[in-house]
């Protein structure tokens, strides 16, 4: 977090410095460099999340800290294709659960919350998850749920690796 504050304050002085000739005033100067490194993690992100085929490595929910892990076997060879189109599909392997009425199914998404959230919307509704962590080869999402006046974090992590 401390690299992207600095990543951020950087970006800032540069177009501040790099801009004082022009015209602009200061304040746009600096939301033109903030609309520049927005962009940037844009890239950078969508980069990351649409380099590969995410498989699902493990799945658990937790309450009250007590964790408990959901993932089936059937589900380990499922696997999630981020598009740079916001699109996504996602494959349920060879080894089908018995809930899977199709081998894939197709999504939108989107980054929300600047770039802490992804938002995936399919014919039933928008999940919103947090990233827990996303990088080249490894990433972990979770969303909160609350069933019966029970709080659940269900997480679900993928990894580019079969």
């Amino acid at each position: 977090m401390k690299d992207l504050f600095n990543l951020i304050l950087a970006a800032i002085l540069c177009a501040v410095v790099f801009n004082s000739c022009d015209e602009k005033s200061e304040e746009e100067q600096v939301i033109d460099a903030l609309k520049d490194l927005d962009k940037m993690m844009e890239e950078e992100y969508t980069s990351d999340l649409t380099s590969g085929n995410w498989y699902l490595k493990d799945s658990y929910s937790e309450v009250n800290g007590k964790k408990t892990k959901t993932i089936e076997d059937c589900e380990k060879d499922d696997f999630i294709k981020f598009n740079d189109s916001h699109t996504a599909t996602y494959n349920n392997g060879k080894v089908l659960c018995e809930e899977d009425t199709e081998s894939e199914e197709s999504y939108k998404w989107e980054f929300r919350d600047d770039y802490f959230q992804i938002a995936i919307t399919d014919k039933s509704g928008t999940l919103v998850f947090d990233y827990n962590t996303i990088n080249q080869d490894n990433m972990e999402l979770s969303i909160y749920k609350e069933i019966d006046n029970v709080k659940y974090k269900i997480t679900s992590v993928y990894s580019k690796k079969e």
